[in-house]
């Protein structure tokens, strides 16, 4: 059902929706507000695809999605979110593609994580603060990371590349990363955009980047990179 791109207004109608067979619902630009129902799930047991973003809805994000178990899309992006990321996410087994972007999201679970099947992964534009999120490595099938424009801060690890051997596009743009620029680039053979930008890096570009044939954009502007080195 597709009533993208409307002029919506009030809450979300799921009184409407009492339709145990729609695969997929599309409320994406329009103007409803107020927060999600945390029964979303009930009466939709076989949605596979929920798009709710550009809307003005706001709260957190409901913590209740045993019954969406056949979920493979989920688009939140551009509403006014809070607080944290559920952990109950990690239960959609099946997701292929998140999108929590440009929201005012802070927390990100570990247990997001057991999600195996995603590809792609955009959480850019919220206030998520701490490390580097370490579940992230046990995505394999990860083609598409953007944390940009958060607040994460430390070093990267190391072996960023061995975790992530499908990554395509990594963005992690205007963060608060620092130390050294991860050396071991050479099991991203298949990244093609790497923004490390307007963070705090220091000493030199590895050389390892040069590694990366694939590659088809690469910005690490205003850093703190001191060093210059030729990479091809």
């Amino acid at each position: 059902m597709d009533i993208g791109t409307n002029a919506l207004t009030g809450s979300i109608p799921l009184a409407n929706f009492n339709m145990s067979s729609l695969k997929y619902l599309d409320l994406f630009d329009n103007k409803l507000s107020g927060s999600i129902p945390d029964n979303i799930c009930d009466n939709l047991p076989a949605l596979e695809g929920l798009s709710l973003a550009r809307n003005q809805l706001t709260g957190t994000i409901p913590s209740r999605w045993l019954h969406c178990k056949e979920l493979q899309i989920l688009y939140f992006f551009s509403n006014q979110f809070t607080g944290s990321i559920p952990v109950s996410i990690g239960n959609l087994t099946k997701l292929k593609l998140l999108d929590l972007a440009e929201n005012k999201l802070k927390d990100f679970p570990k247990e997001i994580g057991n999600l195996k099947e995603l590809e792609e992964l955009w959480v850019e534009t919220n206030a998520l603060r701490g490390p580097f999120p370490l579940c992230i490595f046990n995505m394999s099938a990860l083609r598409s990371l953007d944390f940009s424009e958060n607040k994460l801060s430390g070093s990267l690890p190391d072996n960023i590349c061995h975790n992530l051997p499908n990554i395509q596009e990594l963005l992690l743009f205007y963060n608060q990363f620092d130390g050294p620029i991860p050396s071991r680039w050479f099991q991203c053979k298949h990244l093609r955009t790497l923004s490390l930008a307007h963070n705090n890096f220091t000493v030199e570009v590895p050389t390892s980047i040069g590694n990366l044939t694939n590659l088809k954009k690469l910005d690490l502007g205003f850093n703190n990179l001191t060093e210059q080195c030729f990479l091809w």
